[in-house]
């Protein structure tokens, strides 16, 4: 083989200024891809596809935050794909058709009521805040990634996160005019808030206005969303927490991406939770038995009725033995719905098994030392 020579110094400035002059005397030609043509993550996260029609023709998720919550809340991904990942909950029941036991909070606990007959769903009544729109992080977090967790511990079953209310005050918000990166403006007003996917109509005016894009240019590329969705949040499990030895204790691996889990490469990481989506996905298959019915399928009803009618803003604590009762009591149905908010205490198990599990609810299903409950039953049907 002949080693080619090495060009000199002097050579390789001519090559440069003969390409310079090339370049020169050649026109320059640029292609630009407008945001309403091919859009980035970003403009998921805030919001720009969750409108029918959506403000771009095509989408990019690649390496977003937890691009399966990102597109799945938008009616962009197809469940069928579920089939790549074996032995996981969503292979279980979208692939399979599996019933799974699951535990969720009652949906109407995350949204308010005909927000869009407000002028401005962002700020609604105050009568019309639903009972997950708590004033501090704090005590969403004692309801999200404790209270639920024990209550899918304590039972045996998988988990699904609630949406979040949109207008949580925990919530990081920030004017239109600062949202500089963002397409147009910031129509959420959370366009601040990176931990959350947002979607649907801020409000009544705007639901109208995109109903009459639609009517002017009818099209099959608008979302898989309903025409009349009012603002709707979710914020990410893996996102849950300040970025801190508290969210890598909790586990960032209920919603990743394959192939994250230490020690398990091919470990699909579409995980064992789901999101409030998907439940809704699950329930609507499932048919009229699942849904929430305070006689038949909603945990810790009579506390819950009592809440409401106070007017009670906060957590509703029951101890462990209690919850536990709880959803024994129901343990037949596919769907347990938990009637409020939940701050669960006293939760020991032995040592603090409990409360060490409800702290590490991710990890424990892919950190072989930890002390890991019984996994739903995902053999095949």
């Amino acid at each position: 083989m002949v080693k080619e020579r090495a060009r000199t110094a002097g050579e390789l400035l001519l090559e440069r200024e003969r390409l310079v002059e090339k370049a020169q005397s050649e026109p320059t030609r640029v292609a630009l891809l407008p945001t309403w043509l091919v859009s980035h993550w970003r403009e998921g996260i805030k919001g720009g596809w969750g409108v029918d029609p959506p403000a771009a023709i095509a989408v990019h998720a690649t390496n977003g935050v937890d691009k399966l919550m990102l597109l799945t809340a938008h009616g962009r991904f197809d469940r069928r794909a579920y089939e790549a990942a074996p032995d996981t909950l969503h292979h279980a029941l979208f692939a399979r058709g599996k019933k799974v036991p699951v535990v969720a909070y009652h949906p109407a606990l995350s949204r308010t009521p005909s927000p869009l007959g407000h002028p401005d769903s962002r700020t609604p009544s105050r009568t019309a805040r639903p009972a997950l729109e708590l004033p501090t992080v704090q005590e969403w977090r004692s309801a999200t990634l404790q209270g639920l967790p024990a209550a899918a511990l304590v039972a045996g079953r998988a988990l699904a996160y609630p949406h979040v209310p949109c207008a949580s005050p925990w919530l990081s918000r920030q004017p239109a005019a600062g949202a500089t990166w963002t397409q147009r403006s910031c129509r959420t007003g959370l366009c601040g808030e990176w931990r959350v996917t947002a979607v649907g109509y801020t409000s009544a005016a705007e639901a109208s206005a995109r109903a009459a894009m639609r009517a002017a240019h009818p099209s099959a590329l608008g979302a898989a969303l309903p025409a009349d969705l009012p603002l709707t949040c979710d914020v990410h499990a893996n996102m849950a927490w300040p970025d801190s030895p508290v969210r890598h204790i909790y586990g960032g691996k209920c919603n990743l991406h394959a192939g994250q889990a230490s020690g398990a490469s091919n470990a699909p990481m579409v995980g064992y939770a789901l999101s409030a989506w998907d439940v809704e996905e699950y329930a609507a298959r499932l048919g009229p038995a699942a849904a929430p019915d305070a006689e038949k399928n909603v945990a810790f009803p009579t506390e819950a009725a009592a809440a409401r009618t106070r007017g009670e803003r906060g957590l509703i604590t029951v101890s462990e033995a209690q919850l536990r009762a709880e959803m024994r009591r129901l343990e037949g149905e596919p769907i347990v719905w938990l009637g409020w908010p939940l701050n669960v205490s006293d939760a020991a198990e032995g040592d603090g098994g409990l409360a060490k599990r409800m702290r590490r609810f991710c990890q424990r299903w892919f950190d072989h030392g930890a002390h890991e409950a019984t996994m739903p039953d995902l053999s095949p049907a």
